[in-house]
């Protein structure tokens, strides 16, 4: 949409406008009238609009989960994704989970 990878988007205009570009593309593609499967950004967990969108009853919301030194094992460090630490395992580990 904005003819940036992430990264770029994050380091031109930064980490906010990049999440809310996020969260605008999971509601718009919420509010289609057709049937779809969306794999979201991680950030739009930490977006409350988006959160309350996931949780609308006729919304099957599938979170997934793994431990910290998994996803630090499986994240790819290609060109296009913006990194936010050298030291993935710590990262993953101070997410704040919102487990309830």
């Amino acid at each position: 949409a904005s003819g940036l990878t992430p990264r770029e988007l994050r380091n031109r205009d930064g980490v906010s406008a990049l999440h809310a570009l996020e969260a605008k593309h999971l509601l718009r593609a919420l509010r289609s009238p057709l049937p779809g499967i969306v794999s979201a950004a991680a950030s739009v967990v930490e977006d409350d609009v988006c959160r309350g969108a996931l949780s609308d009853p006729e919304i099957c919301t599938i979170w997934l989960r793994a431990e910290a030194a998994t996803l630090a094992a499986r994240f790819h460090r290609e060109e296009h994704r913006p990194i936010y630490s050298e030291e993935l395992k710590g990262f993953f580990e101070n997410q704040d989970t919102n487990q309830s």
